[in-house]
């Protein structure tokens, strides 16, 4: 860690610590605020693909830091992937040259940004793991964009620790 980066625990990190946690640990790589909004609604609600370069450098950084066997990014469901035209996540590992696997799925649901806080966090379970041998007693690096509530992180690290992970951590962009 550079002398100017402190290791800073959210509220949303400490009331997650208070209650069963699947989720080792998350990092980001930056904060998130009105310029990484608009920096990400250019690339992942119109496909400003080469925006995602920008954050190669830095998530190539974090990456390397965490000990992983796999490195899953957090899916979308198949209506979103052809509404958007690609995942996000998978973009920013593809551009970055970081190696991946795809065995965590979703179902489709209502758009996260469109609901409440409250309503995220009383999210039921949407995500399914398809090849579970793929992740059977290994470390789990989940890769996301942005981590707001943390909900969609949790469900996704619930769902890999049942199917049988031994550890999860998540790396996002923004927090």
């Amino acid at each position: 860690m550079d002398s100017f980066e402190q290791v800073v625990i959210c509220a949303d990190c400490q009331r997650w610590e208070m209650g069963a946690n699947n989720l080792q640990k998350n990092i980001a790589c930056y904060t998130y605020n009105e310029f990484a909004k608009e920096l990400m609604t250019l690339y992942k609600y119109r496909g400003d693909y080469a925006i995602a370069g920008v954050f190669s450098e830095q998530l190539q950084k974090q990456w390397g830091l965490v000990k992983k066997d796999v490195t899953i990014p957090l899916p979308i469901s198949p209506e979103r992937r052809k509404e958007r035209g690609f995942n996000q996540t998978e973009g920013l590992l593809r551009l970055a040259g970081i190696p991946f696997g795809i065995t965590l799925k979703r179902e489709h649901t209502e758009k996260q940004s469109k609901k409440t806080r409250k309503e995220r966090m009383g999210q039921e379970q949407f995500f399914f793991v398809e090849n579970k041998g793929h992740i059977d007693s290994k470390e789990i690096l989940l890769v996301d964009d942005i981590y707001t509530t943390g909900t969609t992180i949790h469900l996704a690290a619930d769902a890999l620790m049942e199917a049988g992970a031994k550890s999860v951590f998540s790396l996002t962009i923004f927090r």
